[in-house]
């Protein structure tokens, strides 16, 4: 299939971060320590003359291939990999091998809008409205994306870009925090020059700026954190592994982490897992998934 989109003019990224650029960066925390954390600041500005800020997610993606206007995510099959959150999370369609073979017959590029495919492969929590039954969730993307109208000025500002200015659903969320271990050398080998394809293997700081996060930090421990406090964050996303543990206060091992959660919590931040924000990157609004069995997801308006 990529030698096909190839032989027709297409182009290929192996990775986002060959596409765009979701700037942050590794600090240490002490100069003294070899802990560190990842953060984009919401005043990132550029060099020592305080410059202009550069924006959360930068295209660079025409400084390897300059004549590329638009981008699509194309894919055998619904998956909540990185490489659809993070199109899902940006605004950018996900659309079916099957386009290429329409293409292909038709000998000129014709609608995707036909060929998209549902953003989550789990039953829709918004389905759970008697109005909606069953329902998969649907992608939001701009349905004029692509058009001749548009240019590479939309990948440049996609972020502000109007028409998906509701993918932006953390904008009243402004600061972020994502907890999980092991998660900075995942984003420091995203981060080495000369990778062939970053995987993207820990993708949810990246996903908190498409979301439209300004302040964004990921750390291993919530000591790590700018505010060890937590209460400065609106929002903290935090691993399967330790939600499970952590909320239902089923841990005494991570008792400091509990307790700085909790009074988060009751402080007003919006405490989600990984999984919830997947779910609410699929369904364009905020999901929190039930903890025990018997209650039902919630769903912010």
């Amino acid at each position: 299939m990529a030698r096909r989109i190839k032989d027709r003019g297409g182009f290929i990224y192996n990775s986002w971060l060959f596409a765009y650029r979701f700037n942050g960066g590794i600090e240490k925390i002490k100069s003294n320590k070899p802990e560190s954390r990842w953060i984009r600041r919401a005043e990132q500005a550029r060099g020592r003359n305080k410059g202009p800020d550069l924006p959360a997610v930068q295209w660079i993606g025409d400084e390897i291939e300059s004549t590329v206007k638009t981008i699509f995510v194309v894919a055998g099959k619904v998956a909540t990999t990185a490489k659809n959150l993070i199109a899902l999370a940006l605004g950018v369609p996900i659309i079916s091998f099957q386009w290429i073979e329409a293409c292909e017959t038709a000998g000129e590029r014709v609608d995707w809008i036909p060929y998209l495919l549902p953003s989550h492969n789990q039953p829709n929590p918004l389905a759970l409205d008697p109005e909606l039954p069953g329902i998969l969730p649907l992608q939001m993307p701009d349905p004029m994306w692509g058009s001749q109208a548009y240019g590479v000025t939309v990948l440049r500002d996609i972020l502000t870009h109007s028409p998906l200015l509701h993918r932006r659903i953390l904008l009243n969320k402004p600061m972020a925090l994502y907890l999980s271990d092991g998660c900075i050398q995942k984003l420091k080998d995203d981060s080495k020059e000369g990778k062939k394809a970053p995987s993207c293997s820990s993708p949810f700081a990246y996903l908190l700026l498409a979301l439209g996060a300004q302040h964004v930090e990921a750390v291993e421990q919530h000591f790590h954190a700018t505010d060890p406090t937590l209460l400065k964050y609106d929002i903290i996303v935090v691993s399967d592994a330790w939600f499970s543990d952590i909320i239902p206060k089923k841990s005494k091992a991570n008792k400091g982490m509990n307790n700085a959660l909790s009074t988060a919590i009751d402080k007003g931040a919006l405490v989600i897992s990984q999984s919830d924000l997947k779910l609410t990157i699929a369904c364009g609004r905020v999901v929190k998934a039930p903890v025990s069995e018997k209650s039902s997801p919630t769903i912010d308006t």
